[in-house]
């Protein structure tokens, strides 16, 4: 991987099912918590009588929604994570090639390259490689072999940016 030509292009494939499987977990949690926290406060607001609480809702629905939501929202989850299997990142001695935050495909040269720094928005963990003139390119952290494309691509930072903290 030190030694690449034009020709010769090394391809980072995304690893989307392990991707759907980490938004399927962060959907889940995040849909399950607060409905958890809503019925105790109800229940608590309403001294603990079911029928006070929940006069309007029977019991299968409630069920209904506690299972459906997380279910749902993995079908939400599919084509999110299906899509980054087309986020690969295409290496050459001379270029990096992947997606921009829009998910257009962008090309950085390695001369261009002027910082690493990590992203991380709604449950979507990236580096992102910053260039002057040619934008940025988001590399997913389900990328595989991300650390070596990391150690790699840091050989071309000027030394004074370095790999960056999250802002």
């Amino acid at each position: 991987m030190t030694s690449l030509s034009d020709s010769n292009k090394t391809v980072f494939r995304v690893e989307w099912l392990r991707l759907y499987k980490a938004l399927c977990k962060f959907m889940a949690i995040a849909f399950t918590v607060p409905m958890v926290v809503f019925i105790v406060l109800r229940l608590t607001l309403c001294g603990f009588d079911t029928e006070a609480a929940f006069k309007n809702l029977s019991l299968p629905v409630a069920v209904l929604i506690l299972a459906g939501g997380p279910v749902m929202l993995s079908i939400c989850a599919f084509p999110i994570a299906f899509y980054f299997k087309w986020a690969s990142i295409t290496l050459t001695d001379t270029h990096i090639e992947g997606r921009s935050y829009w998910g257009m495909r962008n090309r950085v040269p390695l001369e261009d390259i002027v910082g690493l720094a990590p992203f991380s928005s709604n449950g979507i963990n990236a580096v992102v490689v910053e260039s002057n003139t040619h934008g940025k390119i988001y590399i997913s952290d389900h990328t595989e072999c991300l650390d070596d494309l990391v150690v790699l691509l840091a050989t071309y930072v000027p030394e004074e940016r370095g790999l960056r903290e999250p802002a």
